[in-house]
C-alpha cells in the first residue's frame, strides 16, 4: 500500500522531485557563497532571500519546460545525468546573462562557477541515489520471493538482460554460464 501510494503517484512524485530541486538549488546557492566569499554568514543570506526566490522559480521553470521531471527517476542512467548537466549549464548562462556583475554581487564568474559545479554534483548524485533507493531497497516494504536464474550468455545480451532483470527485481540471477 505504501509503495503504490506514494511512488507510484505521477502527482507525489514530480512534487517530491520538485521539492527536492529547490534544496539543491538553495543548498548550492549558500554553498557558492561560502566557498567564494569568506566573509558571507547566514545574516547575508536575508538579504539575497529574494535573488534566490528568483533562482529557483527560473530553475523549475526552465527544469519544467525541458521535461526533467518527465523521465522515471528509476530507470535513469548516464545520459540522464548528462542531460541534467545541460539543463543546469543552460540555467547558468541564463542566470549569467540576466543578472551581470553590475546588478549583483553574487554574479561574478568564480561564483557562477562554483554554482553550476555544486548544482550539477547535488543533481546528479542525488538523482543516482534516488535511483538505487527505488531499485534495491524499495522491496523492503514487500514481501515477495525471486526466483532464482542463471544466465546463458557472457556478452552484451547477457549484460542487457542482467540488468533488466535487475530493474524488475523479480529474479535474482546466480551467476554466468
Amino acid at each position: 500500500m505504501y509503495k503504490s501510494t506514494i511512488f507510484k503517484s505521477t502527482f507525489f512524485r514530480r512534487t517530491y522531485l520538485i521539492l527536492l530541486d529547490i534544496l539543491i538549488i538553495c543548498a548550492s546557492f549558500i554553498f557558492s557563497k561560502l566557498i567564494t566569499d569568506y566573509s558571507y554568514s547566514f545574516q547575508n543570506l536575508n538579504s539575497e532571500f529574494n535573488l534566490l526566490i528568483i533562482i529557483n522559480q527560473l530553475f523549475i521553470i526552465l527544469y519544467l519546460i525541458t521535461g526533467q521531471y518527465k523521465s522515471l527517476t528509476k530507470y535513469m542512467s548516464s545520459f540522464g545525468a548528462y542531460k541534467i548537466l545541460l539543463r543546469n549549464t543552460i540555467g547558468i548562462f541564463i542566470l549569467g546573462i540576466v543578472f551581470n556583475k553590475n546588478t549583483n554581487n553574487f554574479f561574478n564568474l568564480n561564483n557562477l562557477i562554483v554554482f553550476g559545479l555544486l548544482i550539477n554534483l547535488f543533481s546528479a548524485v542525488l538523482r543516482f541515489f534516488i535511483r538505487d533507493f527505488l531499485i534495491h531497497y524499495i522491496n523492503l516494504f514487500e514481501k515477495k520471493i525471486k526466483k532464482r536464474i542463471v544466465i546463458y550468455g557472457a556478452g552484451e545480451a547477457g549484460c542487457l538482460l542482467l540488468k533488466t532483470l535487475r530493474i524488475s527485481n523479480n529474479y535474482n540471477v546466480l551467476f554466468f554460464v
